[in-house]
């Protein structure tokens, strides 16, 4: 009998239920400042990564990114999070937000 793979991330890259609800509250505010909200923004980084966050933008130049994702107990990004919003923050020059959706 075959083991079955464990897929790390059924939902795919857009994260489960509880990451795509707290983007859209994220969205939700960028646009109640007047900004154009944007989902799954490719970011192409330094080291060849592409990396995706939800940003906006202002007559087409990207002016706010804000990163969705997991902390640690004590509050911190896990590592994934903040070695992908190192990557953002290099590859654009732009101090990434980021936001928990759920704490480990």
């Amino acid at each position: 009998m075959a083991k079955e793979k464990k897929i790390p991330n059924p939902f795919g890259r857009k994260g489960c239920e509880a990451h795509q609800q707290k983007i859209a509250e994220v969205m939700d505010k960028m646009e109640k400042k007047g900004l154009i909200a944007k989902d799954e923004v490719r970011i192409d980084c330094e080291n060849g990564q592409k990396r995706y966050a939800a940003g906006t933008n202002l007559e087409g130049e990207l002016v706010e990114i804000v990163q969705v994702g997991v902390t640690t107990k004590n509050g911190k990004p896990v590592s994934r999070e903040q070695k992908a919003i190192d990557e953002i923050e290099q590859a654009t020059g732009i101090e990434v937000t980021f936001i928990s959706y759920k704490t480990l």
